[in-house]
């Protein structure tokens, strides 16, 4: 089911049908030409570590509006500054992580161009994301979050981006990145992996006990709570540990229940 959702362009977490990853409506007008940022390692604009983000302004400027994504005020350890934006991950369990699994976690953390796995170390894969703030989003939470019983190391890659090629797998129009129109409220959701895992797009008719079941292969559950928001059913379902949940949301973001493509993200709540 989520392998024929890649690449169909649009996207479900409510952005605009040909817009380029990282950029959502009014933020050009906050942040001047800072606002170009979203676009980074998009075909035409500069490239992190070739200019990078000190061509629109330099670091104080890239912080202050790094700081506009969060209410104000940056998260703990999180600089805004950094103009990298593709990654170096480590120590993958690629027998069991692919790169739609890989895009399904660090798709969480910004929008995902391109992932390629590295021939010679097949535990070893390059994730060019949509600009540095997202990078450094993703390099801050993920280091050393445990997936399918490894250990990641997250680092930033001597590489400013991703060529494409036919071992490269490519999520630029991907309808499954999430920093889009509600980028500004999913910058605010973001942190390390938790216990906690928030389920939405979920059928109307869907209950706890349906997606507790959906997810209980990865882990013990303690426990869920049904929300209705807006009239849109959403769950949360608390995991005995963090690594299970991780493992859930890796194996079943972008997953189908009841026909409908579910969406998982790390919830900042403690309690149910």
């Amino acid at each position: 089911m989520q392998q024929s959702l890649f690449g169909e362009g649009g996207n479900v977490y409510g952005g605009i049908p040909g817009q380029r990853p990282g950029v959502f409506p009014g933020q050009m007008g906050q942040m001047g030409q800072m606002g170009q940022m979203g676009q980074m390692g998009q075909p035409g604009m500069p490239q992190p570590g070739m200019g990078g983000l000190n061509a629109y302004g330099g670091a104080t400027m890239a912080a202050a509006a790094a700081a506009q994504m969060f209410g104000g005020n940056l998260p703990p350890g999180v600089t805004g500054t950094n103009d990298r934006c593709t990654l170096l991950i480590s120590n993958i369990n690629h027998e069991v992580v692919d790169a739609d699994k890989l895009f399904n976690l660090v798709s969480n953390y910004g929008n995902v161009l391109r992932i390629k796995f590295l021939h010679n170390k097949p535990d070893h894969a390059l994730v060019q994301l949509a600009d540095g703030l997202q990078g450094e989003l993703a390099v801050t939470y993920l280091k050393g979050a445990t997936v399918f019983g490894k250990r990641l190391e997250v680092n930033y890659s001597k590489y400013p981006s991703i060529n494409p090629s036919a071992d490269t797998k490519d999520y630029s129009t991907s309808n499954l990145n999430r920093f889009g129109r509600n980028a500004p409220k999913n910058y605010r959701h973001c942190c390390a992996p938790t216990r906690m895992l928030h389920c939405s797009n979920l059928p109307a008719d869907a209950s706890a006990e349906m997606v507790v079941e959906h997810m209980a292969p990865h882990g013990p559950v303690l426990g869920s709570k049904v929300i209705d928001k807006d009239g849109k059913k959403q769950v949360l379902v608390l995991f005995e540990s963090v690594e299970a949940a991780t493992d859930a949301l890796v194996a079943k973001h972008a997953s189908a229940i009841g026909g409908q493509v579910i969406r998982l993200a790390f919830s900042k709540s403690q309690n149910l």
